[in-house]
């Protein structure tokens, strides 16, 4: 019987299976799991180890890897990290490049500097002023601008991301100035932006260059009766299925009091039980660090939405990269006036459209290095989407504060064509002279592996060439007494470099 490998180089059957089939599509979309329509270069258990906020950077980087290139992390978080072709060379703050200049940095930060940008552009934005708090008369220009622009309208801060202390549809004067007041008093926002109202639904679209890659419809947080379970117990399914999601995991929907305050404006409470297919929304904002959900719709927003996207990021000035925020009615026509941009991102969250909640993930990684690095490709050889890098290895000189930088080795030219696993018959732990012993022979032979013990079951798996392999084997067999006919092909993650656990 095959043993289980380590939990870091074989995904756990819990990252396949459903645990709310109400309210996770991981059924099946045509009949596949959703962990099947993420990026298949970028599965579960290769990327187990950079689970919530280091997944960007740990994609982009591996991918750089993959192709042959340099990279070089500067923190254990992944967030400071820099590939080079030998030529050229880029640093990365998560997904946002150095290309993207300090000025397009500036101008994306102020979101009416933005939209004036882009409305010069010929991108539809809303209409927008300024609200400066300080000033005597605030109060009588936000009246006056709301008579001019007429309501719904919206206010926020000039700037800010994630949502946060964004309120929109405000219809009447007395939820204006209730707002405008709390916002004045209760942020550090020195300045706010008084905005008109766009009904339509929140899409992000990622752009890289001047290539659309990715589109996703973003949901308010929800969950979905199935007429036997209260709206609590939906919740912590729910969650229970984020969790096995890569980028959803560190995202849960909390039950704070606004999810409380919806609930009631729809006579629900958590103790509630929705009937059998009765959707019911939990928040008003559709971010996915509040619990919300993301679908993926690159191939169905129109082609007149997309290319606003593209000119949106167009328009300002040494900007590389943008996660461009977008609302849009699809009843309404004509096209060109169905949607409005909102917002760019210059450090957009990749990971959304890769690990949707809903529908095929997109790979933007590849994407990227296309664009910044496009002398390089993908390698088309069998396995190369199960190599993986050992963070856990890497980045302990960051974590401990023992070097300011890691230089990965680079991957070698052959991408481990042979890849088995063995039975050993140590019964014990490896002495000391036996691990560096056994080490020197990996570094002799040139292989990748890993020796672990499970129960009463220890176990070998080598990554190499076939006669960097059978050399090792020389070298450590009498170390190891190597159970030869239990040889087997490894399926599962390679990792670069040998280690030997517990």
């Amino acid at each position: 019987m095959k043993p289980r490998p380590p939990p870091s180089l074989k995904p756990s059957p819990k990252h396949l299976r459903t645990l709310s089939r109400a309210n996770s599509p991981s059924e099946g979309i045509g009949g596949k799991w959703v962990s099947e329509l993420w990026p298949n270069h970028f599965q579960v258990d290769v990327v187990r180890e950079a689970f919530g906020p280091r997944l960007a950077g740990y994609t982009i980087a591996l991918e750089a890897w993959r192709r042959g290139l340099r990279v070089r992390f500067f923190d254990s978080n992944l967030r400071k990290f820099e590939i080079t072709d030998g030529k050229r060379k880029i640093k990365f703050d998560k997904s946002r490049p150095h290309l993207t200049t300090s000025e397009a940095v500036k101008i994306e930060q102020d979101k009416h500097l933005t939209s004036t940008y882009l409305s010069k552009a010929g991108v539809p934005v809303p209409n927008s002023w300024i609200i400066d708090p300080t000033a005597e008369d605030a109060e009588q220009k936000l009246r006056h601008l709301v008579a001019e622009a007429g309501y719904p309208v919206v206010l926020k801060p000039l700037r800010g991301s994630m949502g946060r202390d964004v309120y929109t549809n405000l219809r009447t004067e007395e939820q204006l100035l209730e707002t405008y007041r709390h916002l004045r008093e209760n942020t550090a926002a020195p300045k706010l932006i008084l905005e008109q109202h766009f009904t339509g639904e929140d899409y992000r679209v990622l752009v890289v260059g001047d290539r659309l890659v990715a589109a996703c419809l973003r949901k308010p947080a929800n969950v979905t009766g199935d007429g036997t379970s209260t709206i609590d117990e939906l919740i912590k399914a729910k969650n229970a299925v984020r969790r096995n999601n890569p980028y959803l995991c560190k995202k849960p929907i909390t039950p704070d009091r606004e999810v409380h305050e919806y609930l009631a404006k729809q006579n629900y409470t958590l103790t509630s039980i929705p009937a059998e297919g009765i959707p019911v929304q939990l928040r008003g904002k559709a971010n996915a660090s509040q619990g919300g959900d993301s679908i993926d719709k690159t191939a169905e927003i129109p082609a007149a939405v997309k290319d606003a996207a593209v000119r949106a990021v167009a328009a300002i000035p040494g900007l590389a990269i943008a996660g461009v925020d977008i609302l849009y009615d699809a009843r309404r026509s004509p096209v060109e006036d169905s949607f409005r941009v909102i917002e760019l991102n210059s450090r957009p969250e990749i990971e959304i459209n890769m690990y949707p909640w809903e529908g095929s993930g997109q790979d933007a990684p590849q994407h990227i290095l296309d664009v910044f690095f496009p002398d390089t490709r993908r390698s088309a050889d069998s396995g190369m989407e199960k190599l993986a890098l050992d963070l856990e290895q890497l980045l302990a000189p960051l974590k401990g504060a023992s070097a300011e930088q890691v230089l990965v080795r680079k991957k070698p030219t052959h991408n481990y064509p042979v890849r088995s696993w063995y039975r050993h018959g140590l019964s014990s732990p490896l002495s000391a002279d036996k691990r560096n012993r056994i080490y020197l022979a990996a570094r002799q032979a040139s292989v990748s592996g890993r020796i672990w013990a499970e129960g009463n079951s220890g176990y070998l798996a080598l990554f190499g060439t076939e006669d960097r392999v059978q050399k090792f084997i020389r070298l450590a067999d009498k170390h190891l007494h190597l159970d030869h006919s239990s040889a087997q092909h490894w399926t599962g993650v390679v990792t670069q470099g040998f280690r030997i656990d517990g």
